[in-house]
């Protein structure tokens, strides 16, 4: 760790390369280059030195950030989770219909079993049988 000295003090090299990197974010190019000509270090130098301190916190972010880029995009994200909720209820509504048609077809079946006047109309509608002397007239749409 080196000992700079600006402006009348002695700062250690952690605070300064803090600064001078805030600096640099919030300053234009004239105060960046009087800055570094101030302190004596190139922008490659205070790159090294801040990937080397905050490492370890600089791996725990990405590590946070590929957690939550998991959690919302994975196999087993909250994307894939709302398209399964969607898909369950797109199924529970087919199921629904279904359970109307079944409902309505036991009942065609209990009076094809025990009505026997609807099983003779329902033979002449879809055979077309008659009975006889029976006379049947079709007509052309």
């Amino acid at each position: 760790m080196q000992n700079f000295i600006v402006k009348g003090g002695i700062f250690k090299c952690r605070t300064i390369i803090s600064r001078i990197l805030l600096t640099a974010l919030r300053n234009s190019d004239k105060k960046r280059e009087a800055i570094r000509e101030m302190v004596g270090v190139n922008e490659e130098t205070i790159v090294k030195f801040f990937l080397q301190e905050y490492k370890g916190y600089l791996t725990v972010v990405v590590f946070i950030v590929m957690m939550g880029l998991f959690t919302i995009y994975g196999d087993r994200g909250l994307l894939h989770l709302s398209r399964l909720n969607q898909e369950i209820k797109r199924m529970e509504t087919t199921n629904e219909s279904f359970r109307e048609e079944n409902k309505a077809l036991k009942k065609e079946i209990f009076l094809l079993k025990n009505n026997r006047e609807y099983l003779e109309e329902t033979i002449r509608k879809e055979v077309g049988l008659v009975r006889k002397n029976e006379v049947v007239y079709q007509f052309n749409k």
